[in-house]
């Protein structure tokens, strides 16, 4: 997903342009990215398998390819 940064930050209307694509209104945090990694490293996500977890606030979840089921 669209993740703020510091290169995003320099980057006039950014936050605008993803709030209107991304159901949460916002871009990722870095840290969201980070936490999810260190769920799939942990003894809590040892069943989680072949999995695309995206880390996107929702972009993926409205676009028309994931509803068809095309979106990667």
């Amino acid at each position: 997903g669209a993740t703020r940064s510091a290169r995003t930050e320099a980057n006039p209307g950014f936050d605008e342009r993803v709030s209107r694509v991304a159901p949460m209104g916002r871009p990722v945090e870095a840290e969201e990215v980070a936490q999810t990694i260190l769920f799939l490293l942990s003894d809590l996500a040892s069943g989680v398998t072949g999995q695309d977890i995206a880390v996107d606030c929702g972009a993926t979840a409205q676009s028309p390819l994931a509803r068809a089921g095309g979106a990667k």
